[in-house]
């Protein structure tokens, strides 16, 4: 899927006419083939996670160039305004990211019997392993009438518990003074014994200054369509990672406790199975008094 999605998400950058921008995809599309040719004659088939890692070392490979520009980095069309512009297509990338992955799980909807065979066989004590952004599998346990959780503290700590080791489309990340805004359940908020909560002063710190929440499935939809409505005055970021060094996985907070649980589900489990018709899926069977809640 992670391949599939890299075409996609050029045909999204088509739609909107972005031609600076479809330019540079294709310059880097070209000179990633152009490597590839030289090593093994095949044409590559980029990613999402080399995509967006790719990208972000273009940009900064265009910053580097304005060292030895004999003008500064604002003195019009210079290498470091290139670098600037491909981080800005980068950040429309990852939210249209959101939107292609919404728009193939809707397009696949009532039809996955693979995840549903999957699902019926959950019991309560499992954890399922995933590193999938879309919600198939949360949405197929809960048509099944079973209880899920992600694994947070702030849950209730029962049901089969899913591992999104990369994140998902319905987390957001938020400032830690704006949660009340958005009156989303809470997965991830750090308590700090060093810092004062009253101060309100940002402690430079990912894990704290920002809170991971979980949106509802009835606000999803609507979040992701009035999404450039909410650009202009964008108060929060996706909760999706793993897209090499442009976001990586230490950008969402708790995804250490994500991690930890996983790390704990898979060594404590009687049966390990890989679902290979669906990409990225483990089941970990656990023992009635195993548990990896941490």
């Amino acid at each position: 899927m992670a391949t599939e999605l890299t075409p996609l998400l050029r045909r999204k950058f088509e739609e909107y006419d972005h031609q600076e921008a479809l330019a540079w995809l294709t310059s880097l599309d070209e000179r990633v083939n152009w490597l590839n040719q030289t090593n093994n004659g095949a044409a590559s088939s980029l990613n999402i996670e080399e995509l967006f890692d790719l990208g972000h070392f273009d940009a900064l490979i265009w910053k580097m160039r304005q060292h030895v520009c004999p003008v500064g980095r604002n003195s019009g069309d210079t290498p470091y305004a290139t670098g600037e512009a491909i981080e800005t297509w980068l950040s429309y990338m990852e939210d249209d990211l959101r939107d292609v992955i919404w728009s193939q799980q809707e397009a696949t909807g009532q039809k996955s019997e693979g995840i549903s065979r999957f699902t019926d066989t959950l019991r309560e004590n499992d954890a399922v392993v995933t590193f999938n952004y879309d919600t198939l599998v949360e949405r197929s346990i809960s048509q099944a009438d079973k209880p899920w959780q992600y694994g947070f503290k702030t849950e209730n700590g029962q049901g089969t518990m899913v591992l999104k080791m990369h994140g998902s489309i319905n987390w957001a990340i938020v400032p830690r003074g704006q949660v009340d805004n958005f009156g989303y359940p809470v997965l991830f908020r750090k308590e700090d014994q060093n810092t004062r909560e009253a101060t309100g002063e940002p402690a430079g710190e990912t894990e704290y200054d920002y809170v991971l929440l979980h949106i509802p499935d009835n606000k999803l939809a609507s979040r992701i369509k009035n999404r450039f409505l909410q650009m202009s005055n964008k108060q929060y970021g996706i909760g999706i990672a793993g897209l090499g060094r442009y976001k990586p996985l230490d950008a969402i907070p708790g995804s250490g406790r994500v991690w930890h649980n996983a790390g704990r589900a898979l060594y404590q489990a009687k049966e390990i199975e890989t679902v290979a018709s669906l990409v990225q899926l483990i089941r970990c069977r656990r023992g009635p008094r195993a548990g990896c809640r941490g």
